[in-house]
C-alpha cells in the first residue's frame, strides 16, 4: 500500500499531490474509518463464509459480478486487467476476494455488525486497498481534493498571491497541515457562492427537473396483463396497488424527482394530473404503470431541493476550475 501512497496523482500550481495526499483529505472527512469499516466488514463476510456456515456465493454469480466490473472499467481482455490490478498493486485473488465480500453483503446483513474477523496486519492492509479501490472510493476521494486544491490555485490567482514551490515530497504534518488548509479555503468557497439569491435562482432554472412525483408504479412482463390492468385502473377505477395484490405483484411506492425518472415515462409524467394513470410503457423487458398522487413542485426552502440546488451549483463552478487549475498526472 505504502508504494501506491507516493505515486503522484494531480499537480495544482507548482505542489504535487500523491495518492498519501488523498488518504490524509479522507480521515480528514471521515471516508477513510468508513473504508476500513467496510473492509473489516468484507473480511468477517469471507471468514464466515470459510467457517462452513453454507453461505456461498454460486461460482456463476461470481463470474458475472467480475465481468460486470471488467466491463465497467472498460477491463476487457484478461491482460487489460492483469494491468489495472498491478498499476493498482492489486492480484486477482484480492480482487475477487472483495467481489465475493461484496456478493456475501447482501446475503449476509447481520454478519457485518456481529463477527470479528481475525486477520493480521498485512491482510487488513490488502482488504482496505482493495475496498478503497475497487470501490472506486479512492479515485472519486481523488476528484474530490483536486477540487480544493483548484479552489486554492483559484484563491491566490484573485489574491495575486505567490506560488510557492512545494513539489517536494515534504513531512507528513506538513502535508496533512496542507489538506486541512485546503479545506478551510473550499469551505470559504462555498460560503461566497451558494448564497441565496444563488440557490433561488438555481432552483428556477431546475424547476421541472426537481418537480418531485408522489406514484405508485407497477411493472409487469406481459404486455396484455398490462393493459388490462390499466383497464381497471381507468375504466372500472380499482386501486393499483390493490389490483397489484390480487394478481400477485408488488407496486413501487414513493416519491422521486422527476429528473431520476425512467426516460420512457418522464415526459409523460410532466404532462400527468394528479389522479391520472400513466402507461403501460415499455421500460426494459417490462411495462410500466405509473399512478400520479401529487406533484410537487420545488421550493428553496425544502431541504432535499436545497441540497440539491447547493450540489448543482457547486459541481458546476468546481469543474471548470479542476479543468482550468489541474493537472492529471495518475492515468488509471
Amino acid at each position: 500500500m505504502q508504494v501506491l501512497f507516493r505515486q503522484e496523482v494531480f499537480r495544482a500550481g507548482s505542489r504535487v499531490f500523491r495518492w498519501e495526499d488523498v488518504v490524509l483529505a479522507a480521515e480528514l472527512w471521515g471516508d477513510w474509518n468508513r473504508i476500513k469499516e467496510r473492509a473489516l466488514q468484507n473480511l468477517a463476510f469471507l471468514a464466515f463464509e470459510d467457517a462452513g456456515t453454507g453461505a456461498t456465493v454460486p461460482e456463476d454469480e461470481i463470474d458475472k459480478a467480475a465481468d460486470d466490473f471488467r466491463y465497467e472499467r472498460d477491463l476487457i481482455t484478461a491482460e487489460e486487467l492483469e494491468r489495472w490490478l498491478s498499476r493498482w498493486h492489486l492480484d486477482a485473488e484480492i480482487w475477487l476476494d472483495w467481489i465475493s465480500a461484496s456478493l456475501l453483503r447482501d446475503r449476509l446483513p447481520d454478519v457485518a455488525h456481529s463477527a470479528k474477523p481475525e486477520a493480521d496486519v498485512r491482510q487488513v492492509e490488502s482488504a482496505v486497498l482493495a475496498e478503497a479501490v475497487c470501490s472506486g472510493e479512492l479515485e472519486r476521494l481523488a476528484r474530490q481534493l483536486a477540487a480544493r486544491a483548484a479552489i486554492v490555485e483559484r484563491e491566490k490567482e484573485r489574491n495575486h498571491a505567490p506560488d510557492e514551490d512545494r513539489s517536494s515530497a515534504g513531512a507528513l504534518a506538513e502535508r496533512r497541515e496542507t489538506v486541512a488548509r485546503l479545506e478551510r479555503s473550499y469551505q470559504r468557497f462555498r460560503e461566497e457562492v451558494l448564497t441565496p439569491d444563488a440557490l433561488a435562482a438555481r432552483v428556477r432554472a431546475r424547476l421541472t427537473d426537481w418537480t418531485r412525483i408522489n406514484c405508485s408504479v407497477l411493472r409487469l412482463r406481459a404486455e396484455d396483463a398490462a393493459r388490462e390492468a390499466a383497464m381497471a385502473v381507468r375504466q372500472e377505477g380499482v386501486d393499483l396497488g390493490t389490483l397489484a395484490q390480487e394478481i400477485g405483484e408488488a407496486t413501487e411506492d414513493g416519491v422521486e424527482f422527476l429528473e431520476e425518472a425512467e426516460p420512457e415515462v418522464r415526459d409523460i409524467l410532466l404532462s400527468a394530473r394528479p389522479g391520472e394513470l400513466v402507461g403501460p410503457v415499455s421500460v426494459g423487458d417490462k411495462f410500466v404503470l405509473v399512478s400520479v398522487r401529487a406533484k410537487i413542485p420545488p421550493e428553496p426552502d425544502d431541504p432535499e431541493v436545497l441540497e440539491r440546488a447547493e450540489s448543482s451549483l457547486l459541481e458546476g463552478l468546481v469543474a471548470r476550475e479542476v479543468d482550468n487549475r489541474i493537472t492529471w498526472i495518475w492515468k488509471p
